[in-house]
């Protein structure tokens, strides 16, 4: 995941246009710009780690409470959760 603002911003947008429609996965030059300058910076790292684990656990507490199963780790960064009807023999029918 890469965070940008104004023209870095704008910069990654117009790449990702390109990479979708060359159906590349080459990771452009301002991605590994802004990782490098970022890699530079561990209390940043820290504290933005920090932000997406509070937002995730967040997140899947909602989720929860409106019915979902959650089949991600606590605190993972990634909210696994199935969607659609499963069928024990076809598996996820997913909408």
């Amino acid at each position: 995941m890469v965070l940008a603002n104004d023209d870095l911003a704008s910069q990654l947008t117009a790449e990702g246009r390109i990479i979708a429609t060359r159906r590349s996965e080459r990771l452009s030059t301002a991605v590994l710009v802004r990782v490098l300058s970022v890699l530079r910076k561990p209390l940043l790292i820290r504290e933005r780690m920090l932000q997406v684990r509070l937002k995730t656990t967040y997140a899947a507490r909602m989720l929860t409470k409106a019915g979902c199963k959650i089949l991600s780790s606590p605190g993972s960064p990634i909210i696994c959760f199935p969607v659609g009807e499963f069928d024990v023999l076809t598996g996820f029918d997913w909408i």
